[in-house]
């Protein structure tokens, strides 16, 4: 199917002008051996043809010397009789190591056509072998048969001149075309490595000119029509026994070789392998039919090959996804492959596959080798550089998506977390600059440690605050992992403690904030510099909770938002219900204090919550004096400081009670 859609089609025998004759395996089954043939066979042949009226006959036969002479000497009248015969004959080279020398004088055989060389490139022959000097005497002309192949050992190309001792020899095939279309010398031009003219052709009882396109090295491409016998091909032995019809051969152009393996004739070629008369008959319908050929210029073979590399390498540096850049690239090149077949099956234009298809697969390695190298350089560079703020897990979402690293931001619900030392400033006046950073450095690459491990985000670091949040770039259980992860804070606190050389930062505390809030979060800042964070009111609620820590004695405080996704996961108590600063609604605190399961949850922390809780619910409802003996006994039992700030309340309530109480407590400051 390939062969025959790239070769148009082409049926058997359905190209009728020229007719092989075949000394194919049925003659030698008839006949005998072909090397014990008498010339008689040859002769009868010859005058068959000649009763049909065949306009040309050519032999693709070498004929040595005969012992059989009257045979010779029959099939020579015969030929002569015809007047139409085009032998053959052949070149070789010199080879002095195997004894065969140039020839040392001129061929003066006037069947042997030959013209003078006004500068056309044609490659030099040494030795002219034609055989049977009264045969190829006899007939009306000759050509060489000889025809090269590519350096891949395939027929594409023919060399229709070479050169023997300064004079050009045309090819067996050019001659046939020659006294078909009743071109002389004369009218032969030559334009080297352009074309060869054939003036005055006589086509169809017009005249026109034939331009034979040659290539660098004056060659011919080939245009083969089809596979063995796409010719009319007839068998010698219906040709010797006489069996024709009556406009077989008529005006027709009859090629006698032989498609036999022992006469060392099949030729490769890009369809198949061809016997060697098959091949002259496609360079002959080639010329008669004016069906040549154009190939592209390598100059524009070059420049398509560029741009295609161009368009590969553009394709795999885009932003598209590999595997849809390697389709693109398959596409364009199945585009390209259909392209040039179009081109010669419509146009007759010959354009460069190979090439081109290399350079397309070339280009897409390299491209994509340096694309990976550069791709897995910046990668591990941002993998580093994310490394210092989020988790692995993160950092690597973050490469597999990187418009998460543009600039620009998105609503989202995500959990925020503020820490901060107490007292950290008169901690540090306490100490030099040196020890204060050694421990600041110890200390915040623990707590960042415990943020990582629990897939959060670090924010930034202020002083000796951490600032971090939970639920972004990737989506997780953020309240819970921010509250895992502040208790881990404290736990990391107190098994460092040990480790701290300055023994002035061995009893520090500190204090953190949680809150759950739809923010604004993604990179904020411009295209040259910019951070990963959030903004929006959650963040500082966060922060508002961190601070009150120190105001209600406790160590971890959480906002109600964040209360009602972790209360079954962790031990929480409710701390007050306030107006923060900056907010028009109450918030309601809490106070994280451990896991469920964690080795705080004791009896003695059950009792403590349930004296506190009732204590809380009589400060709601206003029974102050009552709240404050219940707040009094979970001082004296468990040393509380919220249940010290709840007794102070209740002092004022009190002293003071107020007109519409609702359990809310204005806060004045941060």
């Amino acid at each position: 199917r390939f062969k025959n859609r790239y070769y148009g089609n082409v049926r058997e025998s359905s190209i009728k002008d020229i007719v092989v004759v075949d000394i194919d395996s049925r003659s030698v089954s008839k006949l005998g051996k072909y090397f014990e043939w008498p010339r008689t066979y040859l002769a009868k042949t010859v005058k068959n043809l000649a009763k049909k009226k065949s306009k040309v006959v050519g032999f693709d036969l070498l004929f040595n010397q005969s012992r059989f002479a009257d045979d010779d000497s029959i099939f020579c009248e015969n030929i002569s009789n015809a007047g139409n015969i085009v032998a053959g004959y052949n070149f070789q080279s010199e080879d002095r190591y195997s004894f065969i020398y140039a020839d040392t004088a001129d061929t003066e055989i006037n069947s042997i056509i030959n013209f003078q060389n006004n500068g056309f490139y044609a490659k030099t022959e040494d030795i002219l072998d034609y055989g049977s000097r009264n045969i190829i005497s006899s007939a009306n002309s000759s050509g060489n048969v000889g025809i090269t192949s590519d350096d891949d050992g395939v027929i594409r190309r023919i060399s229709l001149f070479k050169k023997y001792r300064g004079k050009l020899y045309p090819s067996f095939a050019l001659v046939i075309c020659m006294e078909y279309l009743d071109i002389g010398k004369e009218d032969v031009v030559f334009n080297d490595k352009k074309n060869i003219i054939l003036k005055n052709a006589n086509v169809n009882g017009n005249k026109r000119d034939i331009t034979i396109p040659l290539d660098s090295k004056n060659r011919m491409l080939i245009h083969y029509k089809g596979t063995w016998k796409t010719y009319r091909t007839i068998s010698f032995y219906d040709i010797m026994k006489n069996r024709l019809g009556k406009k077989t051969f008529k005006n027709k152009i009859v090629l006698i070789g032989s498609s036999l393996r022992g006469l060392m004739d099949l030729r490769s070629t890009p369809i198949q392998y061809l016997p060697g008369v098959e091949v002259h008959a496609n360079i002959i319908n080639t010329i008669i039919k004016n069906d040549f050929i154009s190939q592209i210029d390598m100059f524009y073979i070059v420049l398509i090959m560029l741009i295609l590399s161009l368009i590969v390498n553009l394709l795999v540096t885009s932003r598209l996804h590999m595997l849809f850049s390697t389709m693109f690239v398959i596409i364009f090149s199945i585009a390209y492959y259909k392209l040039s077949f179009y081109l010669f099956n419509n146009e007759n234009i010959l354009l460069d596959i190979t090439r081109p298809i290399y350079s397309i697969i070339f280009s897409f390695l390299v491209a994509y080798t340096i694309s990976y190298y550069n791709e897995n350089k910046a990668k591990k560079f941002i993998k580093n550089t994310l490394g210092r703020y989020v988790p692995e897990v993160v950092s690597k979402e973050m490469l597999k998506n990187p418009d998460l690293l543009k600039v620009g931001g998105v609503k989202k619900e995500i959990t925020m977390m503020f820490s901060d030392i107490r007292g950290f400033t008169s901690y540090s006046e306490k100490t030099d600059p040196k020890s204060l950073v050694e421990f600041l450095n110890h200390y915040l690459k623990e707590m960042t440690k415990v943020v990582k491990q629990n897939q959060g985000t670090l924010d930034k670091y202020m002083g000796d605050a951490v600032i971090c949040f939970f639920g972004a770039p990737l989506d997780c259980d953020h309240p819970k992992l921010a509250c895992k992860s502040a208790l881990n804070m404290i736990e990391n606190l107190e098994n460092m403690r040990p480790d701290i050389k300055n023994q002035t930062f061995r009893d520090i505390k500190i204090g953190l904030g949680i809150n759950t809030d739809v923010v604004t979060v993604g990179n904020i800042g411009s295209d040259e510099l910019f951070d990963y964070t959030a903004i929006g009111d959650g963040m500082n609620l966060a922060s508002r909770l961190e601070g009150l820590n120190k105001y209600y004695g406790t160590t971890i405080l959480i906002s109600g938002n964040t209360y009602k996704y972790v209360k079954d996961d962790f031990i929480v108590r409710e701390v007050d219900l306030v107006f923060v600063k900056g907010k028009v609604k109450p918030v309601r605190i809490y106070e994280l204090i451990d896991f469920k399961d964690g080795k705080l949850f004791t009896e003695e922390l059950k009792e403590k919550l349930e004296i506190y809780n009732k204590g809380l619910n009589l400060y709601r409802d206003g029974e102050f004096a009552d709240a404050k003996s219940v707040f009094v006994e979970v001082v004296e039992k468990y040393k509380d400081k919220t249940s010290e700030l709840l007794i102070y309340r209740c002092d004022q309530m009190i002293a003071d009670p107020p007109i519409d109480w609702n359990g809310v407590w204005k806060m004045e400051g941060k």
